[in-house]
């Protein structure tokens, strides 16, 4: 998950509000400018592609609009959100993995991430909305698993992976129409269109929609139920319209590549272990999930990911959070194969262990330092395994009239 997702989880995720009966910020102004600046401080101690040391950052600005409060129009929501990330690349030239250690690595550019409108209908068990829109803001996400830094525990690696410029996730996002339904207490249903194929991939820093030209559409629907105990509980599944070139034909340049779909599912969830009977602040949260892929098309057909946390951890009153996670990610057989033709075998799968420790020093400032113990970088079997140190800083603000 992109760290700005946090701010979505809790400004713009109408459908997750619904299920868990949560409401809008509380506010009684009209609009809300909000920021965050986050910069990652990253060494790749040994093993990769190189050591060395690179400094990444980006810089969030999002905008909401309670449109009851500002038009008098019930049930609107209208959201806009802008970003810019420097040109510092850690996976690609330095750690050498495929699930991004930093979960803010992209290419430089300044760009409008997204805006949409959102309508809630229905004595609030449905909501509609409309605009550039990130997946990951609502599916296959949990709090749990934000806290981490490496991408995989954001989106799934194996549907982050997908489609010609990616699907609709951090850093390019594409325009979508999303429904969101409540069936019964605890319950949601979302379902979603994409464009198929994110901004333009020869120019990844721009901001353009485009429909059309064969790009097809990513369709994706989850299902989830929210609790006490298991706090979510969620099974998703999604396709892409549109056929892609096999992967192996692609690796052993065939005149002629074959064309094959490109569809998963995934399930996960979220448990409440512990709380402290004195002190709700305090307790311990684990999450798991796995993925699937289709290996035609794919690198990777499947990933799994297990963690836990601990809120407060020290006991304090401060706001604090210790983790603990593995995920793996799997090269596909396709995959494995061409590159066995190709001279260059690859291993059978990547992971990564990553410990975290977040802690609010003040209401605006956060830090979090974080290791990350990677194998198998890129599923190369010419790279050591690679260990990351990171120390991430945000900055935060906000501001209502």
């Amino acid at each position: 998950m992109h760290v700005a997702n946090l701010l979505l989880l809790q400004l713009g995720a109408s459908g997750l509000a619904m299920a868990e009966g949560l409401e809008s910020p509380d506010s009684s102004e009209p609009w809300t400018l909000s920021t965050v600046y986050t910069a990652d401080l990253l060494r790749n101690a040994r093993g990769g592609l190189a050591v060395g040391n690179a400094y990444l950052d980006n810089l969030d600005v999002s905008l909401e609009v309670d449109g009851e409060r500002a038009f008098g129009v019930p049930g609107l929501q209208l959201f806009a959100y802008g970003l810019y990330n420097n040109t510092a690349r850690f996976s690609e030239e330095l750690s050498g993995d495929a699930m991004t250690a930093s979960n803010i690595d992209a290419p430089r550019a300044v760009r409008l991430y997204e805006a949409w409108a959102d309508w809630t209908f229905g004595a609030s068990d449905a909501s509609m909305r409309f605009g550039l829109y990130d997946l990951n803001s609502e599916f296959d996400t949990t709090k749990a698993r934000s806290l981490f830094m490496n991408s995989t525990f954001g989106v799934g690696h194996e549907l982050g992976q997908t489609g010609r410029n990616g699907p609709s996730i951090f850093p390019s996002t594409s325009l979508a129409l999303r429904m969101a339904f409540k069936p019964a207490d605890d319950w949601a249903l979302l379902v979603a269109a994409f464009d198929g194929v994110p901004n333009d991939p020869e120019r990844p820093s721009q901001t353009r929609i485009r429909i059309g030209g064969g790009d097809g559409a990513l369709l994706i629907t989850e299902l989830q139920r929210h609790g006490s105990r298991l706090t979510k509980l969620a099974a998703g599944a999604w396709h892409y319209t549109e056929q892609l070139e096999r992967i192996d034909d692609t690796l052993l340049g065939s005149p002629l590549p074959r064309k094959d779909a490109s569809s998963g599912a995934y399930v996960l969830a979220d448990l409440a272990v512990w709380q402290d009977p004195l002190d709700t602040d305090r307790r311990v949260e684990a999450f798991a999930r796995v993925g699937v892929a289709s290996d035609g098309v794919n690198e990777f057909d499947g990933s799994a990911q297990l963690g836990i946390i601990v809120r407060q951890p020290f006991g304090g009153s401060a706001d604090e959070s210790l983790g603990f996670a593995v995920a793996t990610a799997r090269t596909g057989e396709p995959y494995r194969r061409a590159q066995r033709t190709l001279g260059a075998p690859i291993e059978d799968a990547e992971a990564v262990i990553e410990v975290t420790y977040r802690r609010a020093l003040l209401p605006w400032l956060t830090v979090q330092p974080d290791i990350q113990y990677i194998l198998n970088p890129g599923a190369d079997r010419s790279l050591r395994n690679a260990l990351v140190f990171g120390l991430r800083v945000e900055f935060a603000a906000e501001w209502a009239r």
